[in-house]
């Protein structure tokens, strides 16, 4: 199967001197996009807690979909922390073996079958 099946996968024609430049970590850029992703989920959630608050229950479920819709794109952001890819002088959990295999040595808190 794997001698048929052939992907084609598209490559962008970009220079790899500034791929290198563009991927280069930094702390003030990381830091400003944190704190406005912060901040952009901290009004929505105001927003919509102040229009519930009146009952303004359109102007809510507008609210809720800013902050909900934005909200669902995280995961990556995070995922991306947690490599330590983002900031310059911060590396993430899987850069501390230490902290990692507590985590993988922890029993799940959940009721097991078993």
């Amino acid at each position: 199967m794997r001698k048929t099946l052939r992907l084609k996968w598209y490559r962008s024609p970009i220079d790899p001197a500034l791929l290198r430049q563009l991927m280069q970590r930094s702390d003030l850029k990381a830091w400003v996009q944190t704190l406005a992703v912060l901040a952009y989920m901290g009004v929505t959630a105001a927003v919509a807690g102040y229009l519930f608050s009146q009952q303004r229950w359109l102007g809510l479920a507008i609210a809720l979909l800013a902050h909900g819709t934005f909200g669902c794109f995280l995961g990556a952001a995070g995922h991306k922390l947690d490599h330590g890819t983002v900031f310059k002088t911060w590396r993430g959990i899987e850069r501390r073996p230490s902290t990692w295999r507590r985590f993988r040595r922890t029993p799940p808190r959940h009721g097991s079958l078993s």
